[in-house]
């Protein structure tokens, strides 16, 4: 606001400043014009310092006071004021908006349900006795209520050399579809798949893990690994949210602490197997 209060009264002073002189040049325009009539041999002397005027620097001056000349070049600065304060107050008016939005955004982010996908397997070892199969959780760990829409997992028993080879887009099974179960705030879904070939993508039956195949998990020589997915809506925005993640089975062996043991996260993985939105 200050800056056009300080443009106005820079204006103002360069006005009458601009006022006087034009007034002066004025005066002396009369008094050179008067000798003029009195023949031709004046008229060629104002034309010859017309001319001189002409090269004169001093005709940057005269279009300054032409610019600032009442009432035309007060008008165009008023018009440029005019115009500089609507593109201040459109400004101010786009940083209002973008921080309106923002503030919404930040609203939905700490109201919204929030979904996440992990693990259900905590103290699973393997054997030969085990049904092969994989469960997962679901819980809403957000303020509202959600619903879910599908979810599905792919569980893998794989070479050690192929942990990390996944393709850039996870394949999953067929999905199992919910068409929108509810989960209140707080609330877990328990859902399960079965063992799969990597090369086939074929389930897994009993008594094809034996003996040999559980210790070379143990050894580290194959992995069990898992990647999955749940969507849902988050019951705020109305668009449909997704939650994925990837875990490596990890044995519990005495020099491990707990917490490191059994499925967890494998890092380095594509961005594609543990993106929320």
């Amino acid at each position: 606001m200050w800056k056009y209060v300080a443009a106005f009264i820079v204006i103002f002073v360069l006005t009458v400043f601009v006022s006087s002189q034009d007034q002066r040049i004025a005066e002396q325009g009369v008094q050179q014009t008067a000798p003029a009539a009195n023949g031709a041999a004046a008229s060629r002397a104002l034309d010859n310092h017309a001319r001189e005027d002409a090269k004169n620097p001093k005709w940057f001056i005269q279009f300054l006071y032409r610019f600032f000349m009442w009432p035309e070049g007060v008008t165009a600065w008023a018009i440029l004021l005019t115009l500089l304060a609507i593109a201040e107050q459109t400004k101010q008016t786009r940083k209002a908006a973008e921080a309106g939005q923002a503030a919404t955004e930040a609203m939905i982010a700490s109201e919204r349900a929030w979904l996440i996908i992990r693990s259900s397997m905590d103290g699973y070892i393997p054997s030969t006795a085990d049904d092969l199969r994989y469960w997962w959780v679901v819980e809403n760990s957000g303020k509202t209520p959600a619903r879910i829409i599908e979810t599905q997992c792919r569980y893998e028993l794989i070479p050690a050399e192929s942990l990390t080879t996944l393709p850039s887009t996870p394949h999953y099974p067929e999905p199992i579809i919910h068409n929108g179960f509810l989960v209140a705030p707080g609330g877990i879904v328990d859902f399960y798949t079965f063992l799969r070939r990597p090369n086939d993508g074929h389930p897994v039956v009993k008594g094809e893990i034996d003996d040999t195949i559980i210790r070379a998990i143990e050894m580290e020589m194959m992995y069990l690994r898992v990647y999955g997915y749940v969507r849902y809506f988050d019951g705020l925005s109305g668009d449909p949210r997704e939650s994925r993640f990837c875990d490596y089975y990890v044995w519990p062996l005495k020099s491990r602490p707990p917490r490191a043991t059994g499925f967890r996260p494998m890092l380095g993985n594509p961005a594609e197997y543990t993106k929320c939105t």
